[in-house]
């Protein structure tokens, strides 16, 4: 649509005529080089309003830099996969990237438990019949007592102990990883339900029990919780998921190890235990060369100790063998322990200060324990505290009261006698005269 817009003429005559403006709307439209060589917008025959423009930048002389895109690649979801990702050309990506065919996994292999042979007289003979079996390399370490061996495969060790069971040869040694048992606690049971019917209900469940026993206290009393033992296979390791026994929630659990070392059953050494002891058998309680089941020792003859010759049972907690050891494993873990500080240090100062500190001595008094020795209650005994004590100063006072009362009754005894007879004698008389009356 064209508007024109009419200006009054001047009616000047030295001023010449400005032609009409024109004014048209033009629709801004994608152009090709040669349509803007042929039409420019700066033509002298048409006008257009002037626009706010950005500048023109000259942008040839310029170099051009395009940014990295690491995260390029994961725009096309076909080729993103783990088999082709480390061959994708793409710029500024890592080509070092590890997928799960060059991660190697590495196996550590199984620890392989030492033997400790004793009794081995000729040494030569003995290496030349183990090393017929052993395929690998091994080691032999000469101990006091024994001799230790190491080997490095599982083969080897089941055929050296295959080779020492056949040579009678006495031996202990530690199971394998593999061939140890699940021992495990089980919770929350009623303290009535035996444990035959826990054995015959895991079993039923296609658990590989092996024995099931009800635990007691230090006073040999019964208590609610039962150790079970169970072969370790995969349906075994899932004894800890099961949370209900004959319609009881329960809780299963790993059970802990005492901190004590263990005691071999079989032979009464520490260290190991009978499931993989090949020594010759020990009593727990008479010192002789036989099972503990097969002792005759009858309960009035006194026990004797294997490891100390003292008169009590080889595996009594107190035995000094015993206490040697638990001596020798803390004195271990001491020298690894780091020293102590400067604030330990003056801790450990004033404790010692402390116990140097002279007490003052209490008078004797009789304890409670010597109460019960004696078996008299504690009021009779202050009474003959007091006793004693006043005793001891109104002995001699005392002694003269009673000697002078024991002369006075001798000597009115006599006087004292006639009274009474002749009391009872009038007593007797006068029934007699009532009757003659």
């Amino acid at each position: 649509m064209n508007s024109t817009h009419n200006y009054p003429n001047l009616n000047t005559t030295n001023e010449r005529k400005v032609p009409p403006i024109t004014i048209k709307k033009t629709k801004i439209r994608a152009s090709s080089e040669n349509e803007d060589l042929q039409s420019s917008p700066n033509s002298d025959n048409d006008f257009r309003s002037p626009r706010r423009t950005s500048k023109v930048r000259d942008t040839s002389t310029k170099k051009s830099y395009t940014t990295p895109n690491r995260y390029s690649i994961l725009d096309n979801p076909e080729i993103f996969t783990y088999d082709n990702i480390a061959t994708l050309d793409a710029p500024n990506v890592n080509q070092n990237i590890d997928t799960p065919q060059s991660q190697t996994t590495v196996n550590t292999p199984p620890k392989i438990p030492p033997l400790f042979v004793i009794n081995i007289s000729e040494f030569t003979q003995f290496r030349k019949t183990i090393s017929e079996v052993i395929q690998n390399e091994f080691s032999i370490t000469a101990k006091v007592n024994n001799i230790k061996i190491n080997v490095q495969t599982i083969g080897d060790f089941r055929s050296l102990t295959k080779l020492l069971d056949e040579k009678n040869y006495e031996y202990y040694t530690y199971r394998l990883k593999e061939e140890k048992d699940i021992s495990a606690i089980i919770r929350n049971l009623p303290m009535s339900i035996t444990t035959s019917e826990v054995t015959e209900e895991l079993k039923n469940l296609n658990y590989p029990v092996q024995s099931v026993i009800r635990l007691t206290n230090k006073d040999k009393a019964p208590t609610p919780l039962l150790a079970i033992q169970l072969l370790n296979n995969p349906r075994g390791q899932e004894i800890f998921k099961l949370n209900k026994l004959l319609n009881c929630i329960i809780i299963i659990e790993p059970r802990r190890m005492s901190k004590d070392p263990p005691q071999c059953t079989n032979c009464q050494r520490y260290g190991h235990i009978h499931k993989s002891c090949k020594l010759q058998p020990r009593c727990v309680k008479c010192n002789g060369q036989h099972h503990y089941s097969k002792c005759e020792k009858t309960q009035i003859t006194p026990p004797n100790c294997v490891n100390c010759n003292g008169a009590h049972p080889a595996n009594y907690k107190g035995c000094t063998y015993f206490k040697n050891i638990i001596n020798k494993k803390t004195n271990k873990i001491q020298k690894y322990l780091p020293p102590p500080t400067e604030s330990e240090n003056i801790i450990n100062s004033t404790k010692n200060e402390n116990t140097n500190i002279p007490t003052k001595k209490l008078p004797n008094r009789t304890s409670y324990a010597d109460i019960i020795k004696s078996k008299s209650n504690p009021i009779n005994t202050a009474q003959n505290n007091a006793d004693n004590i006043s005793t001891e100063y109104l002995n001699e006072n005392l002694q003269k009261t009673i000697s002078q009362f024991i002369e006075n009754i001798l000597r009115n005894i006599q006087t004292i006698i006639s009274s009474i007879f002749h009391s009872i004698t009038n007593n007797l008389s006068i029934p007699t005269n009532n009757v003659n009356n």
